[in-house]
């Protein structure tokens, strides 16, 4: 039985009293699940394009009954499991949700449903986890499990060989070697679901001449970066979605390196002895940028064959992303994106539609078959549409694709059970560390919290997923999406509705059963601004935007 809080007069004086000191768990009034929704009195309006058609987002949530969950939605979405299979969407408690945030305690008391529960955390040391024998399935294979981070890849293979990690995160190329020579040590490249490009402005003079970007796509040799600057597993890019995504790599390749064609087309905008320009990226290392000061002065050298002169600028890390967001970075730009979920509106959805700016104007071109294939639930018309779109942008070159890195894990040699996942959902629950009753885990950054809906960095997810599950979880080494606290979600026949039936006989680790109100309350805490469910360390919740729009947006650039 959970506590009912579609009332914001009940969550007021819920509130009031965790402020105030009241014990936030298992001591406040329980009450008999009722079925209910949200919005309670008539559904949310649906966003709508120029034309009146209707863009994605929810309609209203409905918990029928305690274990049957409805997701009411404004447009057809065919990526809807794999959303709600990431991180942030993990289902909380709502009892504990409640008051926890109130009182900002979520993310150091994280209350899931997984096979780990928080024992401890050491700030700027460790985290410790420790098997829940109460969980509904295979119980884990270690007593504990403590996560560690180390920045440096070196660092992190270092505790391997000595022992004193399990297993470790991303590996540089510099240190495979060292790594594949070591008896001691197993390694598991990734499929690649990255990609990494250089990108352009067309704001900016003269990459507002589209035969200057031909031109610096034609200059650049994929092969000759991935060959010398990223990890065993790592592939030349033919498309801006990585090929192993389904629909990703549609319509015609890119076209190979032509550094005559590139010279007339250049001559022939009027730079026949070419240019001065910048070429700037993040100083951060990344899975898509594993060596970014290397890879970048080789891309310089190969620009200068055409005539182009592009001076290295490094920014960190935050200002080269919020700077290229807004649009405001001329020349030329080094980066790329990881994906969350496995379907290319996951990058070309974002790119090209969520944060156009980056590229000054985007062609309707580009973006008209994107936004249909958001909405386009059958395979064959959403592959036409991909295919429409990345014909325009290899036309029009906003960007050009150059790698899909393999991102590698490392393991001791005698671990079991461990699957690298091409999206890093590791789980640790079916590792085993023979004749060891701990599993050590090192990871490249100490993760932001525990309140999951709002800390979006991979090194949050990797321990979000071992306390939380969500209602589908990314599996294996494809990384599909799979039932988890439901067995099933369905589509009705026109895309506009979910109906999950959910698992029964879960408990949460403060002995709470799993019901429909938890799976409401967790995705209302992220869509409704106005909740007071809606706060957190970051208080952003930015993988929302996913799903759907805010509800009471204006809320939610009020503080507090």
């Amino acid at each position: 039985m959970h506590r009912q809080i579609a009332s914001l007069s009940m969550a007021t004086a819920l509130l009031a009293a965790a402020c105030s000191g009241a014990a936030i768990k298992n001591t406040d009034q329980k009450v008999p699940f009722s079925a209910r929704s949200y919005p309670a009195d008539a559904p949310a309006s649906c966003p709508v394009d120029d034309a009146g058609v209707a863009n994605l987002g929810f309609r209203r949530i409905v918990a029928i009954d305690e274990h049957t969950v409805r997701f009411e939605l404004c447009a057809p979405d065919p990526a809807f499991l794999e959303k709600i299979s990431l991180a942030p969407f993990v289902i909380n408690d709502s009892g504990h949700l409640l008051t926890a945030t109130a009182d900002g305690s979520m993310n150091r008391n994280p209350i899931g449903t997984g096979p780990f529960y928080l024992e401890s955390w050491a700030d700027g040391s460790q985290i410790v986890l420790n098997r829940f024998n109460g969980y509904w399935g295979e119980t884990a294979k270690s007593e504990r499990l403590v996560f560690n981070w180390q920045q440096e890849s070196a660092g992190r293979l270092v505790g391997l060989k000595a022992g004193t990690s399990d297993v470790i995160s991303n590996i540089a190329p510099d240190d495979l070697a060292a790594a594949k020579d070591d008896p001691g040590i197993a390694v598991y490249p990734r499929i690649p679901v990255n990609t990494a490009w250089v990108e352009m402005n067309n704001t900016f003079k003269p990459f507002d001449d589209v035969r200057v970007r031909r031109a610096v796509g034609l200059a650049i040799d994929a092969q000759r970066i991935t060959d010398n600057f990223y990890p065993e597993g790592s592939v030349p890019a033919t498309h801006t979605v990585p090929c192993v995504i389904r629909l990703g790599c549609v319509g015609a390749p890119w076209p190979a390196r032509n550094v005559d064609e590139a010279k007339r087309l250049l001559a022939e905008a009027g730079f026949p002895n070419g240019f001065e320009t910048t070429l700037t990226l993040s100083d951060s290392v990344t899975g898509f940028t594993p060596q970014p000061i290397e890879t970048a002065t080789d891309i310089q050298a190969q620009l200068a064959e055409i005539g182009i002169t592009a001076k290295i600028v490094t920014l960190d890390r935050t200002t080269f992303k919020s700077e290229r967001k807004a649009g405001k970075l001329s020349g030329i730009l080094y980066g790329g994106f990881n994906a969350d979920y496995l379907e290319p509106s996951d990058f070309l959805k974002w790119l090209f539609v969520d944060v156009p700016r980056r590229f000054g104007t985007v062609d309707t071109s580009i973006s008209a078959p994107i936004n249909a294939a958001v909405l386009t639930a059958d395979p064959a018309r959403r592959e036409a549409y991909y295919a429409q779109a990345n014909d325009a942008i290899r036309n029009l070159v906003p960007l050009v694709p150059l790698v899909q890195a393999s991102a590698i894990a490392a393991a001791r040699s005698d671990i079991t059970g461990f699957v690298a996942s091409p999206l890093e959902y590791e789980l640790a629950a079916p590792v085993s560390a023979p004749g060891r009753s701990t599993l050590v885990w090192t990871v490249a950054d100490e993760p932001l919290g525990l309140w999951c809906a709002d800390n979006g960095t991979l090194e949050t997810a990797k321990v979000c997923i071992q306390v939380f599950e969500g209602l589908y979880g990314l599996k294996g080494g494809n990384a599909e999406a799979a039932p988890l606290l439901a067995t099933k979600c369905e589509p009705s026949a026109d895309g506009l509705t979910w109906t999950c039936a959910l698992r029964t006989g879960v408990r949460f680790h403060n002995g709470e059963s799993f019901d429909a109100g938890d799976v409401l309350d967790s995705f209302v805490a992220q869509w409704d601004c106005a909740s007071p469910l809606h706060k957190g360390a970051l208080s952003t919740f930015n993988y929302w935007h996913l799903l759907s729009p805010f509800l009471n947006e204006e809320s939610c650039s009020k503080p507090g």
